[in-house]
Formats: structure tokens, C-alpha cells, sequence
């Protein structure tokens, strides 16, 4: 689902959010402890900006997954500010 961040309703927003919170339900599903025990000492490697980035998991977690996420939730989050929906800081923190 893409939705215009220029022209797209609270009503929108809201279905496109409801939306994606069931992808991640169902994710959450299939990410069973068993499959995650041990995954901090894992290889991770993967292309970005041309280059190969290594990591063990842990540290790719850590160092590039939750920052990559906030930068993107905050990016999101002032930018709709900006276009003028209102938000507040409870709409950030959840």
C-alpha cells in the first residue's frame, strides 16, 4: 500500500498504519524464539550504498537495524508535521 504523504487523510493514514501493523503481526508469528536463539553470533552480510556490510547479529541489530528504523520513524514523523497533520509527541512515542 503506498500513500501520498501530500494528500492522504487521518482517515488514510489510519488504514495504511492498521495495514501495516497486520504485516508485522503476522511477521511476529513466524519469528518464533527457536528461530531467533542464538542469532546474536550469527553472519549477517548484505548490499548497501555499493558496498558489502558485515556484521555479527547482534551488533547488525544494534548499530544498524534500530538506527536505520528510528531515522526513518522520525524522518516520517517531521515530515507530516511539516504538511501539517497533527501529531503530537504521544503519536511518536506510541
Amino acid at each position: 500500500m503506498t500513500i501520498s504523504m501530500y494528500s492522504a487523510s487521518i482517515p488514510a493514514l489510519r488504514r495504511g498504519l492498521t495495514s501495516h501493523a497486520a504485516i508485522l503481526s503476522n511477521a511476529e508469528e513466524h519469528a518464533r524464539a527457536r528461530k531467533i536463539d542464538g542469532s546474536e553470533e550469527r553472519d549477517v552480510s548484505f548490499q548497501a550504498g555499493g558496498q558489502t556490510h558485515e556484521f555479527k547479529g547482534l551488533p547488525y541489530l544494534t548499530d544498524w537495524v534500530l538506527p536505520n528504523f528510528y531515522l526513518h520513524v522520525t524522518t516520517a514523523y517531521a515530515i507530516r508535521r511539516h504538511n501539517g497533520v497533527e501529531l503530537a509527541k504521544k503519536d511518536f512515542l506510541g
